[in-house]
């Protein structure tokens, strides 16, 4: 009887496992701010072009663009490691300084894909060589790819 009782066990333990199928992560867990270059057409917020645009991570080996044109929109991670990232903007020879403060936010993705860090910044500040200003439109960067920044010039 003991065998019997042993094998079922056995047998279910094989067919009917306890533990979810090792599913594969597809999707991107990187959080990153998303930003836009805008101007004002005297009634409305506009679409700028930037050309010759370099951007590059203060302090890091991190050349995100390099000398692009036609940028309108542009993206860039942050330190997790840090509670502030400085991110260096180049328009031709105009040089700006973007220097973002947050607070890091662990936050689970999924089984497959584990968890992910989003910033919840909490203030900005910036040169003004060619940037105008800049407007903090939503302040949580995460996965969603929702513009962070409006960058007026």
């Amino acid at each position: 009887m003991k065998k019997i009782l042993l094998i079922l066990v056995l047998f279910f333990l094989a067919v009917f496992p306890a533990c979810e199928g090792g599913g594969v992560c597809t999707q991107s867990v990187v959080s990153v701010v998303n930003a836009g270059f805008y101007g004002w057409d005297g009634e409305q917020e506009v679409d700028v072009f930037v050309n010759n645009f370099t951007l590059y991570g203060s302090g890091r080996d991190s050349l995100l663009y390099d000398s692009a044109n036609s940028v309108t929109t542009f993206s860039f991670p942050m330190d997790m490691n840090a509670l502030s990232s400085t991110i260096i903007l180049q328009a031709d020879s105009l040089v700006d300084t973007l220097i973002i403060n947050y607070t890091v936010v662990p936050v689970l993705v999924s089984y497959e894909c584990g968890f992910t860090n989003t910033f919840e910044m909490n203030g900005l500040s910036y040169t003004r060589h060619f940037i105008d200003s800049v407007s903090l439109i939503i302040n949580v960067a995460n996965l969603e790819n929702e513009e962070n920044l409006k960058i007026f010039l």
